[in-house]
Formats: C-alpha cells, structure tokens, sequence
C-alpha cells in the first residue's frame, strides 16, 4: 500500500494559511492513501487547547479530519518525527508530507521521499 503520510506541521501550515494539506494530497498524490500517526493527532488534540491562531489551525485540522473521515493509527510512537521515519522506513513506496526542515533531512538520509506544503497550497517535492 502506498502511503502520503502527513506530518502536524505541514497540517498547522496549510491552515493557518487558509490552504487544505488533506486537498493538496488527494490531488496531488492521488495514487496514495493519506495517512496519520496516533502521535499527530495527539498533537493536534493538544494544541487545539491553545488559544489564538495555532490553536484555530489546530481545531479546524480536527475538524476536517472527521469531515473527510481520515483516520489516524493506533499503533503510534510517543514522539511523532519518530513514528513518522518508523512508519516512512517501513514502507518503501511512501512520502512524507512536512514543513520541517529537521525531519525533512533525516528522512531523506533514509531515502524516503519528501514534499512541503507551499504557502499557495500546493505540494513541493523536496529534491535534497
């Protein structure tokens, strides 16, 4: 199975800046099943908490993950970069959607291939 693993940073940056990263994945990587780790959205739960605009980007994330019925694993790491590589390793055909520039070079010393969300909402791939 071919996975579009989605990390909380590029979900945070997509709708802080009025963009969809669920949208961008389905159009862009159509042939890939998105995917969430219990450690993203444990993320999100926690920062849905915070007041002001993270916290909103936050909310609305949760709330389009049960609109477009996108479920997370249960089988998740406590810390979500990590979960991420394990799950990005373990799946050879996946890429991994993040606007981390840390993870970004981690994953592609693994060989697994990368995209950003870009402010106008469409997915870049990451060539180093």
């Amino acid at each position: 199975m071919k996975l579009a693993i989605i990390d909380t940073s590029s979900i945070l940056f997509g709708f802080s800046h009025k963009r969809n990263v669920f949208d961008a994945v389905r159009y862009a990587l159509h042939d890939r099943t998105p995917y969430l780790s219990g450690a993203v959205v444990r993320e999100l739960h926690q920062l849905a908490r915070n007041k002001g605009r993270l916290g909103a980007s936050a909310r609305v994330a949760l709330q389009e993950l049960r609109y477009k019925n996108i479920k997370g694993s249960n089988k998740s790491l406590s810390n979500a970069d990590l979960d991420i590589m394990r799950v990005a390793g373990g799946h050879k055909d996946s890429a991994v959607i993040t606007n981390d520039t840390a993870l970004v070079k981690r994953l592609r010393g693994l060989g697994v291939e990368v995209f950003k969300l870009s402010i106008s909402g469409r997915l870049m791939k990451v060539l180093r």
